[in-house]
């Protein structure tokens, strides 16, 4: 089905005020910028398998769609309907396929790993070690360490 779709951000959203589109497609150009330096530091200093390829480019790929479409459409084209669903396109269909590829590669690391929860303050600690090793990562011109 051809479907125009003029209903905004999702079919469950109720219509928001316009000033959020410019937010959300702000927030959607930093979102596709940056996954390449996230994907790289990712790959270089964790781990590189099929499922962080795929979660890459389809979450590129989705996040590039949504972006061309937003920008040049005043609404989004949606041929995919599955029965009574809500329509989607491609999009839609690689935002869906870069979160499930996400989801293996989280499945996979910690089920290998069996992390022990630390508490709010061993979750906070390691994610500001993380930051550090990335902005680290970043300054030396995305060149691993190891």
């Amino acid at each position: 089905n051809y479907i125009q779709n003029y209903s905004g951000f999702s079919w469950w959203v109720p219509t928001l005020p316009p000033w959020i589109k410019l937010v959300l497609q702000a927030l959607l150009i930093f979102l596709v910028v940056m996954a390449f330096p996230v994907y790289l530091f990712y790959t270089r200093t964790r781990r590189h398998n099929l499922w962080v390829a795929i979660a890459f480019v389809a979450t590129i790929s989705a996040g590039l769609g949504h972006l061309v479409g937003d920008l040049f459409l005043p609404y989004t084209t949606d041929f995919i309907q599955v029965f009574h669903s809500p329509s989607a396109n491609l999009a839609d269909v690689y935002s869906y396929l870069g979160i499930g590829a996400l989801l293996i590669e989280w499945y996979l690391v910690y089920r290998t790993r069996r992390p022990r929860w630390k508490g709010v303050h061993g979750f906070l600690v390691d994610a500001i070690a993380t930051r550090r090793e990335f902005l680290k990562f970043i300054r030396d011109g995305l060149k691993c360490s190891k």
